[in-house]
């Protein structure tokens, strides 16, 4: 799957990726693509299974078994709210890909028990793509297309609401990106960065989440 220009996002993606366009219960066991970050948990409610944050950590996880997880799936077109129903997180899915392709117009989004579902890209701060199913590593492989093919765009991507990859800034400023790196690559990338330039205010995050 190639997505150099969001226009063709759909046509691109489907193209190139179909080979390994895998469910996305399958991508829990692609470890070294989702080391350290911030994770989502299970826990039994009264009468549902509902996700929540974990932040002792910063690992982009989502539970393996995610074709039969039962919760509150909410459905927003252009930011209102349209619709609240008990489903699997499998059928919102696959709600959320029916009004994609029949909506084209709309910005379609969709929550999981209050956690954003799928993936999407941004170029400046815009929203370009959104791919509901996706898994983190078609994520990550997306964003390294694009960020690749567009080296004069800031390029930024999330995964069920949280940002993707490591960020490096001096002085404020975006210098780096890496979508793909583990929490050990970016940590020794921010120290080396520390020492190599110490007139400058060096700071990075990792997933979101500040570096240190």
């Amino acid at each position: 799957m190639t997505m150099i220009r969001p226009i063709a996002l759909r046509k691109a993606l489907l193209h190139t990726l179909l080979s390994i366009s895998i469910p996305l219960a399958g991508f829990v066991a692609q470890s070294s693509a989702m080391a350290d970050s911030p994770s989502m948990r299970v826990r039994p409610s009264t009468s549902l299974f509902c996700i929540e944050v974990d932040n002792a950590g910063p690992s982009i996880d989502i539970p393996n078994i995610i074709d039969t997880l039962f919760g509150c799936y909410e459905l927003r077109l252009n930011g209102e709210s349209i619709s609240l129903q008990g489903r699997s997180l499998k059928e919102a899915i696959a709600g959320l890909e029916h009004h994609k392709s029949t909506r084209p117009s709309v910005q379609v989004d969709g929550y999981f028990n209050g956690v954003k579902i799928g993936y999407e890209l941004y170029w400046d701060g815009v929203r370009v793509g959104y791919e509901p199913g996706w898994t983190l590593q078609q994520a990550i492989e997306n964003l390294e297309q694009n960020k690749a093919a567009y080296p004069d765009t800031q390029v930024e991507g999330r995964f069920y609401g949280y940002k993707v990859g490591y960020e490096l800034y001096w002085d404020g400023v975006r210098v780096g990106y890496e979508p793909g790196w583990t929490h050990e690559q970016a940590l020794e990338n921010l120290q080396w960065n520390q020492q190599a330039y110490p007139n400058t205010v060096v700071q990075a995050s990792y997933n979101g989440f500040p570096l240190r």
